[in-house]
């Protein structure tokens, strides 16, 4: 049984990892736990209400005995009776991934990032695209902790659906400067690399707590760029400003707000992406859910499946 078939009512013993363990307060004062399980299909949440010393149960794989899942706002939860680590299980084997290949993700992106034609973007992208343990590294990484992408593949799935959109927004509009697009749109979290580790702890360091996945792509694309000789710095600094601005709004952590239209239109990619995945990943077909932290409302499927 996969965390992804999981249905309200089901009850069992149940074997997946401890991707994480949050502490919080009852409203009297008492603590219990939010324990998120991870298998290779997705996470569900675990309420623990009764004291427990967790530490060495984080990244090891557990059983639940006496599973339950359970239906709340819209969004399944699991309890169990008891539960142990599991020493003969491989934790890699329960790491939540992309449904599309490594393989098959690089090779629709490729088919875009083919298409730049400026002779400096083609360098900058080729830049990284060559570097083995950058293709290793990205490959793997999530594209969030939690609100969307948080998943092995998440940031490579991610990357490719905001350039394969940004892409074609430019299609539509024949007075932008696609190669910019599609540069920005390959770039625009490369910043994630260090802003976070690995999954399953996705732990933000230094670096991700001071600056965010912003300034750090910002940081890279310069760094990148030096290495290439005569690179423009009108084109760099463009690069960067769409990497600075592509949250959109600064409420939502945008450096700078959008300030010219290709900076516009990798931002508005990312939002659909971003969202869009929000709503496959956080809804039960045919119900709502608990209030979204980042879409600011509760969310319904509305018979919408989102294909991984």
């Amino acid at each position: 049984m996969k965390i992804k078939e999981l249905t309200d009512g089901w009850r069992g013993d149940f074997r997946a990892l401890v991707a994480s363990i949050t502490t919080k307060l009852k409203k009297n004062g008492d603590e219990y736990y939010d324990v998120v399980l991870m298998d290779s299909s997705g996470t569900i949440t675990m309420k623990v209400w009764e004291p427990c010393t967790f530490k060495i149960l984080v990244n090891q794989v557990v059983e639940v005995k006496g599973a339950t899942v359970q239906e709340y706002n819209g969004v399944l939860q699991m309890a169990g009776k008891s539960f142990s680590v599991c020493e003969d299980a491989k934790p890699e084997d329960f790491l939540h991934r992309s449904e599309f290949t490594t393989e098959s993700m690089w090779k629709a992106l490729d088919t875009v990032l083919n298409k730049v034609e400026d002779k400096y973007c083609k360098e900058l992208i080729q830049a990284v695209r060559m570097d083995t343990d950058f293709v290793e590294r990205f490959s793997k990484h999530g594209a969030g902790k939690k609100l969307h992408g948080a998943y092995i593949g998440g940031l490579l799935e991610h990357t490719l659906r905001v350039v394969q959109i940004a892409y074609k927004i430019a299609l539509v509009y024949g007075n932008l400067n696609t190669d910019l697009i599609i540069t920005s749109a390959f770039f625009h979290d490369i910043g994630k690399l260090r802003e976070f580790s690995e999954l399953p702890a996705s732990e933000y360091g230094d670096e991700g707590n001071y600056l965010g996945h912003l300034a750090i792509g910002v940081l890279e694309i310069e760094k990148l760029t030096a290495k290439i000789p005569d690179f423009p710095e009108d084109v760099k600094l463009k690069i960067m400003h769409c990497i600075a601005s592509h949250h959109g709004k600064l409420e939502f952590g945008a450096i700078k707000l959008p300030a010219i239209p290709e900076a516009f239109v990798v931002s508005e990619a990312d939002m659909i992406d971003s969202r869009l995945n929000i709503f496959g990943e956080n809804t039960i077909q045919g119900k709502w859910s608990e209030k979204n932290f980042l879409l600011g409302t509760a969310i319904h499927s509305g018979g919408f499946e989102y294909e991984q």
